[in-house]
Formats: C-alpha cells, sequence, structure tokens
C-alpha cells in the first residue's frame, strides 16, 4: 500500500464540503456546513427535530489468520468557534473552524471475536469518541470485520441547543481506514462467488467500505459516508482541493481567479483552507489550467498485448491464467453496459481457435483486470476479478 496516495485521497474526503464556491461566509449554500460524516452528540440526535445520527458502523470480509494485525485509524475534525480578530486581522466573528483529528488503535483479529472496545477524550472542548471492533469467523480462512465508531458526548440542554453549538461536540467528517497485516480484504462490490451471501449480509450504516491503494492492493479499505468504488484517486491534473466534488478543477479555478477584490478579502476570511485556495488559483500558469481542461486515459484495444490478473480467484481458470500474456480479440459490452475484453492466452495451443472466437479458447476479463504491455513503467497488479 502507498500510504501517501491513500492519505490525500482521505484528507479530500476530510474537507469534502467545507467550503463552497463562492468560498466566502456569506453565501447562502455555506450557511448550513458540514453535511459528510458528521457524528452528533446522542442527546441531540433524540431531539424530535433531529434526523442525525452519533454513531457509523462499517462492516467488511477479510482473508486472513487469527494472528493477523488489524489497526483501524478514525479521523474527522473538531470544530471551534473562531475569535472575533486574528493577527492577520481576516477572521470574523461566529465562523468555526476545524481541526483534524486521527485515533489509532490495534489488535490482532484472533482477540477480536470477544470484542475490542476503546474510548477516549480528544480536543476541546472534550469529545468522546469510542470505538468498537468485533471479528466472527466465516470459516478457517475467512472473517466478517465489524468497527463502530459513537460520539459519546454528554450534551447539556439537548433540546434548545441550536444545530451550529451542537457541531462544536461533534465528529465532522468521520471516517475510517482499516488495514490488515498480513492479509487481504475481499471486495464488497465484487466478491468471489462463495462470498457474495456473506458480503450482501454485511451492514453498512453511515459509512461505506472501498479499497484502496494501487488497484490490486487488497490490504487497505477506506471507509466514508460519501460512497466511493474500489480504487479511487484523485486525478493527477488536480492541483488541490477545491472541497466540492460535485464541481471541475477547471471552472473553479477560472472562476475563482475572476472574484472581485472585495470576494477575495471575503474568502481570504473564511480561514486558512480558504486562503490556500486563493493562493492556489491566482499561482496556476498556463501549462497547469491547459492540463485541467481534460486528459485522455489509455484505451484498450483490439490487438493489444496484456498481462492477465484475474482477482476473485474463484475458479481454476483464475489460477491457471493469472500472469498469463495475452492478446485483445475483442472489446464487447453486455446489456448492463459493462465492458469485458475477450482474450485469447499466448500459450494457448488452440489459440488460433480463439482468433476464429470459438468458445473455450477466448477467455474474458474487466479492463481493470489487465495490465497493457506496451505501458512503459507500468506495474502487475495482482488482485483483478475475471468474468
Amino acid at each position: 500500500m502507498k500510504r501517501p496516495a491513500v492519505e490525500q485521497l482521505a484528507d479530500a474526503l476530510l474537507y469534502e464540503g467545507y467550503l463552497l464556491y463562492p468560498y466566502r461566509r456569506s453565501a447562502l449554500k455555506n450557511q448550513y456546513r458540514w453535511n459528510f460524516g458528521v457524528l452528533f452528540p446522542p442527546a441531540y440526535c433524540r431531539q424530535p427535530a433531529g434526523a442525525e445520527r452519533s454513531w457509523l458502523q462499517t462492516e467488511c470480509l477479510l482473508r486472513d489468520q487469527a494472528s493477523s494485525k488489524v489497526t483501524v485509524t478514525v479521523r474527522f475534525l473538531s470544530l471551534s468557534e473562531r475569535k472575533p480578530a486574528s493577527a492577520d486581522g481576516l477572521a470574523d466573528d461566529g465562523w468555526q473552524e476545524e481541526t483534524a483529528r486521527a485515533i489509532v488503535r490495534s489488535a490482532e483479529l484472533g482477540e477480536l471475536p470477544t470484542g475490542g472496545h476503546w474510548s477516549e477524550e480528544v480536543g476541546q472542548p472534550p469529545l468522546r469518541v469510542a470505538i468498537r471492533l468485533a471479528a466472527s469467523s466465516l470459516d478457517s480462512a475467512h472473517w466478517r470485520l465489524t468497527v463502530r465508531i459513537d460520539n459519546e458526548t454528554v450534551l447539556n440542554a439537548a433540546a434548545t441547543i441550536s444545530r451550529s453549538d451542537a457541531l462544536l461536540q461533534s465528529l465532522v467528517a468521520t471516517h475510517v481506514i482499516i488495514t490488515v497485516e498480513p492479509g487481504s480484504f475481499i471486495s464488497l462490490l465484487d466478491p468471489p462467488a462463495a462470498l457474495r451471501e456473506a458480503a450482501a449480509g454485511c451492514r453498512n450504516l453511515g459509512a461505506w467500505p472501498a479499497l484502496v491503494g494501487e488497484p490490486g492492493q487488497c490490504d487497505t479499505v477506506l471507509a466514508a459516508s460519501i460512497i466511493l468504488p474500489d480504487y479511487p484517486r484523485i486525478a493527477e491534473e488536480s492541483p488541490g482541493n477545491h472541497f466540492d466534488g460535485c464541481e471541475m478543477d477547471e471552472m473553479l479555478s477560472l472562476r475563482i481567479r475572476t472574484l472581485t477584490d472585495a470576494e477575495k478579502t471575503a474568502m481570504q476570511a473564511a480561514g486558512a483552507p480558504a486562503r490556500q485556495l486563493l493562493d492556489q488559483a491566482e499561482s496556476l500558469e498556463s501549462p497547469q489550467l491547459s492540463r485541467l481542461h481534460g486528459a485522455l486515459r489509455e484505451v484498450l484495444r483490439a490487438g493489444d498485448r496484456v498481462r492477465l490478473h484475474p482477482r476473485g480467484r474463484a475458479d481454476i481458470f483464475d489460477l491457471a491464467l493469472a500472469g498469463k500474456t495475452a492478446m485483445i480479440q475483442a472489446v464487447e459490452q453486455d446489456f448492463e453496459g459493462r465492458i469485458h475484453l475477450a482474450v485469447i492466452v499466448d500459450d494457448d495451443p488452440g489459440r488460433d481457435l480463439g482468433a476464429q472466437g470459438m468458445p473455450g479458447h477466448r477467455f474474458f476479463f474487466s479492463p481493470d483486470e489487465v495490465t497493457r504491455l506496451e505501458a512503459a513503467g507500468q506495474e502487475d497488479w495482482p488482485c483483478g476479478r475475471s468474468s
């Protein structure tokens, strides 16, 4: 696992919705902040008008040994009221500032059938955060891991407190990074046939676990309130965080550069992240802006030579074809819109029959289960899944 790439993705989630264009406090869309991954105090959630939650739970499947080490990192923001004025004179009264927090706990998988429970206070005013881990064995090689995060902060006068004040005692943008060593997680989006029922039985409330890292790596999942596919990544062309994943970097960068001086001053008053975003947008040079206009990704075509990396290992062909080189004979689409690559394996004695489209000598893979041999510097990906 490449930690910097995972942490870059987690940081984007941490500040998602922090501040929206036009990046000033007076904008209507910034009057109701922090919509993702907020865990309020339980007393606030029990109010008749409240539809918020105080906890999240994520469940995932693992292929491990009882001695495997599971590490859970809970990341969130805690908020505090900003003072009426700061040294730079840009702060304005009533705006809540954020501090990034992280709590890390580890345990051996074999210790978790009886459950693991930690609770501690962080920040000021103090937030009480509880982490609960549990694991149940599915068979000799597979486990179901349950991670639950609770905000156990005591909130007084919950019936009269405003949402804004309740946020000061909440976990904001909460997400969880889970790693296992040694071992591997099973994709809940594309589990092998033998584990589909177990995957469907996983209860994820307030968070969804996605495999993260380089495609094919299976030792880390990221569970967040924003549902992600397996192996999500930040576009390499992106110059930095715009706090708004629903918009394009190019459009936002250009719009920021056209703000008036008064609007830029208001943007600076929204805090350090907003000031950094303004500096970032104004420092972009023409080549960097041009990169934001669009990027052409690699396209696989009939005739391309590839290396195979079947992911599920669900049948004998998954094992037999792993690492083999092949040629794409056709690119096909099924009725559900999914793309399949029909390949002919190089060392198949009947590859001429595969070239004629005969069954038994063509094998089907999804595009993320192959690496193009002509792509310089591209690594093999060891965890794919065959059709």
